[in-house]
């Protein structure tokens, strides 16, 4: 089967596509994104669509960025296509929403599209996308929804290149004479994704002929199964639902698969979306020890008093005041407090030693926080394989009291990375398979205490 006909087979199977419908295109300029409007462009007529472009500028690479924008620009003229474009300073904004970059430009991206009212956005994620993520997701321990991977329709988005493969909108562009731009940073290993890319997926590849079509086809059937349940977990948090609490006695009754799914969609509704399967896990083990509270990421309070399940406290904001929020990818040096910080990086290639304030930078969020101590901190040393407070840190290092509260933390949502003094928390450290290693220092600006350096 073709790609054209990959192209009306998803079309039809998932009845994407109504006459008259406007559709707006998620137009990026690369391989997938010029297959799918040069598919759509060719065909409105024959789907009696109308067709428009959307491209959003992410100013995360420059003048590659702008160049990219400049293409799309012309592409679209050149066939009188309707075209919006938005630029938007992803690394800034990540900062200040304390997302991810890949997170933050995907809010920024729909919100753009859905400012433009279209009755339907088309986006070019292929089957090659969707196998990546069937990965990434399993990485992450997942459930099924997980490995259910990218759905073909997910409310007014459609993906009808979800059956093709990259190297199929790759061969019909060259059939065609479509150009393309290609983005620089799908080169690197610096993103998840992109080492699944460059290393997994062709293991696999060579592993088993056909690879991709079997993947393809798993995911088909992970879906069906996944929509099944879907269907019947709503009715089963209804049965369990007491006004805002989960009736526990209820829940405990149902099978163990549609426990965490219950539970899972309890969580969605009280709005707590962060929840990790390996939350709901220990969620499930201790639902009726009577005052057990697991706090998730985004500072979301759980609690069980034995009979009913409560989200009892969200913060907002974060606990510490005057914390600054960085993006990994886009560090600079800073002051802090009375002290300067310094970032730099190395691969794992580089690095004839180890030290234990090497830090794996593949483990740390894209979002971490430089703040001061708070009740409760902990931090695993790595050379003394033992869990400390800081607070006791702080006082067996001879820190003078009224210094103690200005002593430089970094964290994520996960917890502790590094800590003045002491180095990273052992759960972060590199080692010879990390591949990119984070590498942070600090010293007094002041040196009024006469502390030594770290």
């Amino acid at each position: 089967m073709n790609l054209s006909d990959k192209f009306f087979a998803s079309l039809q199977k998932y009845k994407m596509l109504s006459r008259g419908d406007d559709v707006l295109v998620a137009f990026s300029g690369g391989a997938d994104s010029v297959c799918l409007l040069a598919l759509l462009y060719t065909y409105k007529d024959t789907l009696g669509i109308s067709l428009r472009a959307a491209h959003v500028n992410h100013c995360l690479r420059g003048d590659e960025s702008d160049a990219d924008e400049a293409f799309v620009r012309s592409f679209c003229r050149e066939r009188n296509i309707p075209l919006f474009v938005k630029r938007i300073d992803i690394p800034s904004l990540s900062i200040e929403m304390k997302e991810s970059t890949e997170l933050c430009a995907r809010k920024a991206r729909y919100a753009f599209f859905d400012s433009l009212c279209p009755q339907v956005v088309a986006t070019a994620h292929t089957g090659s996308d969707a196998i990546e993520t069937l990965f990434m997701n399993l990485s992450r321990g997942s459930t099924m929804h997980g490995l259910a991977s990218i759905p073909p329709v997910r409310n007014n988005i459609i993906r009808p290149l979800i059956f093709c493969t990259r190297q199929d909108t790759e061969n019909y562009c060259k059939e065609y004479n479509l150009h393309y731009v290609n983005d620089s940073s799908n080169a690197s290993d610096d993103y998840t994704r992109n080492r699944i890319r460059h290393h997994v997926i062709p293991e696999m590849q060579k592993l088993r002929n056909g690879f991709d079509e079997n993947a393809l086809r798993c995911i088909e059937s992970l879906r069906l199964e996944d929509d099944y349940m879907r269907c019947e977990t709503a009715k089963q948090l209804i049965r369990c639902m007491r006004g805002e609490a989960l009736n526990i006695k209820i829940y405990a009754s149902l099978h163990p698969a549609m426990r965490l799914r219950v539970l899972s969609a309890f969580l969605k509704r009280c709005s707590v979306e962060s929840a990790e399967s390996r939350h709901l896990q220990m969620l499930d083990a201790h639902m009726f020890d009577s005052g057990f509270a697991l706090t998730v990421p985004g500072g979301i309070r759980v609690t069980t008093n034995g009979t009913e399940l409560s989200v009892v406290q969200k913060k907002t904001t974060s606990a510490a005041p005057g914390g600054m929020f960085l993006n990994k990818n886009f560090l600079n040096d800073i002051v802090f407090q009375d002290f300067s910080i310094h970032f730099s990086y190395a691969d794992i290639s580089d690095c004839s030693f180890f030290q234990p304030d090497f830090i794996d930078f593949y483990k740390i969020d894209d979002i971490i926080e430089v703040r001061t101590r708070l009740p409760g901190d902990r931090i695993t040393l790595a050379k003394r394989n033992c869990s400390k407070t800081l607070k006791k840190l702080f006082s067996e290092n001879g820190y003078p009291p009224e210094l103690r509260a200005s002593l430089p933390v970094i964290c994520d949502s996960k917890g502790i990375i590094w800590v003045y003094g002491a180095g990273a928390d052992r759960s972060r450290i590199a080692g010879p398979d990390s591949g990119k290693i984070l590498i942070i220092k600090s010293e007094r600006v002041k040196n009024e205490y006469g502390i030594k350096n770290e």
